[in-house]
């Protein structure tokens, strides 16, 4: 990641890439709102996170669910992924990149 990061530097932009923003202090669970703020520009994390605010993303959460890789895999490559994207983006007010 860090090469990335430095691949992307120049022309005005600075990137720099946290590892893990509990070393610094802060708790996981407040990288939405700090991404939503304007605090940080990017974050990845746990789709845990957004659960309580787009509820379908829990199924991530549940164990076993899912009976395979390839099932996983063609749910999140389908019609389904497009839904959950458009609910975590209106519920979450976030957008992911994928």
């Amino acid at each position: 990641m860090h090469g990335l990061c430095d691949a992307l530097k120049g022309d005005g932009i600075d990137v720099q890439f946290e590892q893990n923003i509990v070393d610094k202090g802060h708790k996981a669970s407040e990288l939405l709102e700090r991404t939503q703020s304007g605090e940080i520009d990017g974050c990845y994390f746990s789709s845990s996170h957004l659960a309580a605010r787009a509820p379908n993303l829990g199924l991530f959460d549940q164990h076993f669910v899912i009976p395979s890789r390839r099932h996983a895999w063609a749910l999140l490559d389908g019609a389904w992924q497009k839904k959950m994207m458009s609910c975590a983006r209106k519920r979450c007010a976030t957008r992911a990149v994928s």
